[in-house]
């Protein structure tokens, strides 16, 4: 059946309660994620965090008349009353938010598995940047996430966004954990197979322009392990601006 798609920021208890569904479904289900924030008899993935975030969301809508969020992802700037991210709670990143610059955190993508056609993410991307433009946001960052906390499942691709990602902003950031990175270089490296195996999302953060922290935090209740990306709006990418400028349709 063919449908459209829209983005906007979610406002009413039915559009977040449909964020919250679509997460714990994608998160709990597929990905085998858990944690304090996964209420089971609900079968919603939310947080205290969630309270302080917008909620971006596309929404499918059908001929017949069906309106279905298929896709999610929060914001979470700088308030008088609020200026905390959770990144913090993984990564060391003081330096970066002393910049005095204006910043956002992007976390909890979420996309439906029948609408990851690429098209879902490009117009939520779309939205997002056109939001930060217009509020003047010079600072992206957020989390990648591998899924499955086994580090040797993703060493090779983790060491080859090292190698080639790490910027003179990010080279000191590091986990919270005390890691051993050391023993991760000092293993035989696939860089081929690396960087064929990187997330579809990360590849999405990398081709926008973003650099990372040399360091991972494994998250176990979620199950995954976390990189650290960030990304400069205030640098001149025409990369990225031709991308954004596409007018894709389904």
């Amino acid at each position: 059946m063919s449908y459209s798609l829209s983005i906007k920021f979610a406002k009413t208890n039915k559009e977040l309660e449909a964020v919250a569904n679509l997460r714990y479904n994608v998160f709990s289900h597929e990905f085998k994620s858990k944690g304090k924030t996964f209420n089971s008899e609900k079968k919603i993935e939310w947080g205290v965090y969630d309270e302080v975030c917008k909620h971006l969301i596309c929404i499918a809508d059908y001929p017949d008349g069906r309106r279905l969020v298929v896709g999610s992802l929060r914001v979470k700037l700088v308030t008088k009353t609020n200026d905390t991210f959770q990144a913090t709670q993984e990564f060391k990143i003081k330096e970066i938010l002393r910049s005095k610059k204006a910043c956002c955190e992007v976390s909890r993508i979420c996309i439906s598995q029948t609408f990851r056609n690429g098209l879902t993410l490009f117009k939520m991307w779309q939205f997002l940047f056109n939001f930060l433009e217009n509020r003047n946001i010079k600072i992206m960052f957020g989390l990648g996430s591998f899924y499955d906390c086994d580090i040797n499942l993703h060493k090779d691709s983790i060491l080859s966004i090292f190698k080639s990602y790490v910027s003179p902003l990010t080279k000191t950031i590091r986990s919270v954990q005390d890691n051993k990175i050391y023993l991760l270089k000092r293993a035989n490296n696939n860089e081929v197979q690396g960087i064929k195996n990187i997330p579809d999302l990360m590849k999405t953060y990398l081709r926008f322009g973003c650099h990372v922290a040399p360091d991972y935090f494994i998250d176990t209740e979620f199950n995954t392990i976390d990189l650290f990306f960030i990304l400069m709006l205030d640098e001149r990418s025409e990369k990225r601006k031709k991308y954004l400028s596409k007018d894709l349709s389904i």
